[in-house]
């Protein structure tokens, strides 16, 4: 996929953890790397930061998403308490 001028390969674990961890661990994207192409981790920590040489890693912030969530449905439902 091409996207702002910028080539973009995306590894779909096609919902296998197995399938995913595959495609991703350790020596592939090691191989990637120090072929000089920038890795942005994406919401899965491939390696632990300092062990692997990523451009960049987003996350979402799940605990806000959670409770978030948890407060519309509380609402939504008529809670008396807020969470």
């Amino acid at each position: 996929m091409r996207s702002f001028n910028v080539d973009v390969t995306w590894f779909d674990g096609a919902l296998s953890d197995a399938k995913q961890r595959a495609a991703i661990d350790g020596a592939p994207v090691e191989k990637v790397i120090k072929a000089g192409v920038p890795v942005i981790d994406m919401d899965t920590l491939i390696a632990p930061l300092d062990q692997i040489d990523v451009h960049s890693f987003l996350a979402p912030d799940n605990e806000f998403m959670g409770a978030a969530v948890a407060q519309v449905l509380m609402d939504q439902i008529g809670a008396k308490d807020s969470w």
